[in-house]
């Protein structure tokens, strides 16, 4: 009986297949990019993957490694949509499931990526375009108040802190006597 239960074990061993562990890269936020970028357009109409409307505004993509990217929209009204894409092959992978919102691209040429297979997985963030930010700035500029502090809030002034030291200290020297006794 040991022996069979010996070459059963071996033949399962032996006739499965090894899964590998997918682990999920990192990727950068939109809020404040990192990597090289791969294209940029400063406005125009866009489409974002798995949604169908398109979109009119600026949108950047970075390269993150050999096998992530991120592309980071930013709308005109200010409604960002970052996409993460992952260059994925299928043939060996445990792949991500969709029920974490990865959406599967069998050919990233249609999007102006490798032609190969990609995840992609989009997040809604809030941006300001760069002309807002342009507009902005100038507009600051103008009124002689960019870039200056307009003032610090009242948080109390030095007694209040005086007060708060000493009854601390009050209260650490009383929890000592205590601890002596």
């Amino acid at each position: 009986m040991r022996l069979k239960l010996f070459f059963s074990s071996i033949f399962i061993l032996l006739s499965s297949s090894p899964i590998l562990a997918l682990e999920e890269p990192r990727f950068t936020s939109c809020a404040n990019p990192s990597g090289q970028i791969q294209v940029s357009w400063q406005e125009g109409v866009h489409g974002i993957v798995g949604r169908s409307q398109t979109y009119l505004g600026e949108d950047t993509v970075y390269r993150l490694s050999e096998t992530t990217l991120t592309q980071c929209f930013c709308s005109d009204e200010g409604v960002g949509i970052q996409t993460d894409w992952w260059e994925l092959p299928l043939e060996g992978n445990e792949l991500p499931s969709e029920a974490s919102g990865w959406i599967y691209v069998p050919d990233g040429s249609v999007w102006g990526l490798a032609e190969t297979s990609y995840f992609a997985r989009n997040t809604d963030y809030t941006c300001l375009p760069e002309s807002q930010l342009q507009n902005q700035s100038e507009i600051l500029g103008e009124s002689g108040r960019g870039g200056e502090v307009l003032g610090l809030a009242a948080t109390g002034g030095t007694l209040d802190l005086i007060l708060i030291f000493t009854f601390g200290l009050w209260l650490i020297l009383l929890a000592l006597k205590r601890l002596v006794k």
